[in-house]
Order: structure tokens, then C-alpha cells, then sequence
């Protein structure tokens, strides 16, 4: 039997902490290392969520009615979250990613909150190790295979549109499944830049195909949303600490891939080649950025997670 889970009519208040909630959903498909899906947890609406996108058709309503304030948020945030990374991936490319990598690291307690008062056995610890090669192994093939997607992209080779449904899909997997980030499993398999290079009226005038691309991805992305959440949602019901184990190998490994990928590597390559004033300064600002991210995130969640027992007693 389904669980059912109870989807409250929206107050002026909570619709506001829904939008808000939408908005850095919207910045987490974006943003470095930050996960949607941690982000719902954190706010204590990632059941709901899921549960919604996997009953849209079935109870439209209510299901949309309480989705609706943080699709708002999140297509607010995604735009807003676009053009700010976009700008800081091309300045400080170390600097970005070590503070957004903190963050993440300070949001992983929320994943091991759901499974600390389980038991281990050979199943979990099986779960655990492959997150924790996955994310890695995937970048380790990146960064050693030579492959020019940049290349690809511009050209719009035969092949690119057979792979955006996938690419859509994969990033729809990341919104969902906690320790994944749409950005840094992107910038893994060397796509990030790309695509977001590619956002440009004038790339657009040269290369009006890379629009199907994009249409493609987003039908990916849509029918990942929905085929996932319901698989999800019966993964949570029926294997809550094993989902979470699998969650929690991901988000260690995710945090390693985005230090290791081919766009943070060609990073390294440069300073390798001549470390100049700016490595010096992106890893003086970067390092301590990494432990401020961690700290601000892990404080954050304290306080939300402080504030939600102080209103559940009252």
C-alpha cells in the first residue's frame, strides 16, 4: 500500500518558505556542489516534494497547488543563479567551487541524521562504497579520456542530440537523490562550460540547432522528474536507511569529483605551467572559503533543524 502523505493547504507564510525553498532549489541546479535535494531536506520537504511530482497526474490539484510556490522560486533562482556562476566559474574557477564544495560538506549531517539509528550489515556497506565510487570514477574517466565536447557542441554532431535526453535525465537524478549536484556531476564529465557558453544570443545566431539540445534535455530532465520521484518515493517508504547510505557515499565522493574533474584539472594544468599571483590568490581565498561554506551550512541547518523541533513541540 502507497504511503500517504498529507499535502496542508498553503498559508501566506508557508507559501513564501515554499518560494524561498524554490529559489535556492533553483540556485542548487546551478550552483556548484549544492544539492537540491539536500536543500528539501534540510527544510523538512523533501517527502513532500517527492511525493508530489510522483502523484501530479493522479491528484493534480493538490499536488501542483503546493508545488507551485517553489517552481516560482526555482525558475527565479535558476536565472539569477545562471548568470552569477557563469561569471564566477570564468573568474575564479578554484575560489567557486572550494566554497560551494564546503557547503556541501556542511549539509551532509542532514543525510546522516536519517540513518543514524540504524543498523549496518553487508547491504549498506556495499550501498556506502558504491557512492563513494561513482561520483569519483566517473570524473577519473573525464579527466583521462581526451574528448572535446566543446567541440561536439559547437558542431552539433549527430550524436549530441541522441545524448541530451540522458543529460536531461541525469541532471533530473541529481535534484532528487541527495549528494548529487546538476553542476558538478556536468563539470565531471566536461559539459558544464559548455553549456553554459553556449548561452548567448550570438552562440545562438551561429548554432540555432543547440536549441533542440536544449529542448531535448529539458524533456529528459521533465520525464526524469517524474518516473524517479515515484521511484524514489517507494524507495523511501519501503528502504529509508538504505536510500539514505546510498546518499550519503554519494555526497562524500561528490565533494572529491568536484576537485577532480576535467574543468577544475585544466585548472591546475595552468598554475602548473605558471603559478602566477592569481593561483596564489584563488588558493589563499579558496581554502578558507571551503571552511567558511561548511560552517554557514552546518550552522544553517542547526538552526532550521533547532527551530522545527521548538514549533513541533509547541
Amino acid at each position: 500500500m502507497e504511503r500517504e502523505i498529507t499535502l496542508e493547504k498553503h498559508t501566506t507564510k508557508s507559501w513564501f518558505k515554499s518560494a524561498i525553498l524554490g529559489l535556492l532549489i533553483g540556485l542548487a541546479v546551478i550552483v556548484p556542489g549544492v544539492s537540491g535535494a539536500h536543500i528539501s531536506i534540510i527544510f523538512k520537504l523533501y517527502d513532500k516534494i517527492t511525493y508530489s511530482i510522483s502523484n501530479i497526474f493522479k491528484k493534480f490539484k493538490m499536488c501542483f497547488m503546493f508545488l507551485l510556490p517553489i517552481i516560482l522560486g526555482a525558475l527565479v533562482g535558476f536565472v539569477l543563479g545562471f548568470f552569477a556562476i557563469k561569471e564566477l566559474i570564468a573568474i575564479a574557477t578554484f575560489v567557486t567551487v572550494a566554497l560551494f564544495a564546503g557547503m556541501m560538506l556542511g549539509g551532509t549531517p542532514v543525510i546522516y541524521q536519517e540513518i543514524k539509528d540504524s543498523k549496518w550489515n553487508v547491504t549498506k556497506i556495499i550501498l556506502l562504497i558504491v557512492g563513494l565510487i561513482l561520483p569519483i570514477g566517473i570524473s577519473i574517466v573525464a579527466v583521462n579520456v581526451e574528448f572535446n565536447l566543446q567541440a561536439a557542441l559547437d558542431s552539433m554532431e549527430w550524436w549530441m542530440y541522441i545524448i541530451a535526453l540522458p543529460i536531461g535525465f541525469i541532471v533530473a537524478i541529481t535534484q532528487l537523490v541527495p549528494g548529487l549536484s546538476a553542476t558538478s556531476t556536468l563539470m565531471s564529465i566536461g559539459l558544464f562550460t559548455p553549456l553554459m557558453e553556449s548561452v548567448s544570443l550570438t552562440y545562438w545566431k551561429s548554432n540555432p540547432m543547440v536549441l533542440i539540445f536544449y529542448i531535448l534535455m529539458i524533456i529528459g530532465f521533465v520525464l526524469g522528474l517524474f518516473l524517479l520521484s515515484k521511484i524514489i518515493t517507494k524507495a523511501i517508504e519501503k528502504h529509508k536507511s538504505y536510500f539514505y547510505t546510498l546518499a550519503l557515499g554519494l555526497t562524500f565522493s561528490s565533494i572529491v569529483a568536484m576537485f577532480y574533474n576535467p574543468e577544475v584539472v585544466a585548472c591546475y594544468d595552468a598554475w602548473s605551467i605558471s603559478f602566477d599571483s592569481n593561483a596564489i590568490v584563488q588558493l589563499s581565498v579558496g581554502i578558507p572559503l571551503f571552511f567558511l561554506g561548511f560552517a554557514g551550512i552546518f550552522a544553517f541547518t542547526l538552526y532550521v533543524n533547532r527551530k522545527t523541533k521548538t514549533e513541533e513541540n509547541n
